[in-house]
């Protein structure tokens, strides 16, 4: 199943959870799904969630970078917008900044709801 799959415009979420999930990825594609649905521009709202925690931590790109196992160009193109992260690579950030991926999903909810707003 891809990551958002769409049907006549609208985000259709899982309709079984796998055995053994409590959330974890199932929560954050949920959450990604109504980010998708509420902002057009998904992709620059998760790059600036991450340049927001990655700057409140006062962490480097190098060090996010190295931490996830993706070069600083990557990063840096993730942090701008230009580049839509596969689910692995938000999980290896997420990672890498010490925050859940349900974290990372509020984050990204708060982020939309004020662009909505």
């Amino acid at each position: 199943m891809s990551f958002a799959s769409e049907t006549q415009g609208q985000i259709r979420e899982p309709t079984s959870t796998p055995r053994g999930a409590h959330g974890g990825p199932w929560a954050l594609r949920r959450h990604l799904g109504r980010v998708a649905q509420a902002c057009e521009r998904p992709d620059a709202a998760l790059g600036l969630v991450l340049k927001r925690l990655r700057e409140e931590r006062e962490i480097t790109q190098e060090q996010v970078a190295f931490d996830a196992g993706i070069t600083v160009s990557a990063l840096s193109r993730i942090e701008r917008g230009l580049n839509s992260p596969g689910w692995t690579t938000v999980s290896h950030i997420a990672g890498a900044l010490g925050v859940s991926i349900v974290e990372l999903g509020g984050a990204l909810e708060q982020v939309v709801g004020g662009w909505a707003g």
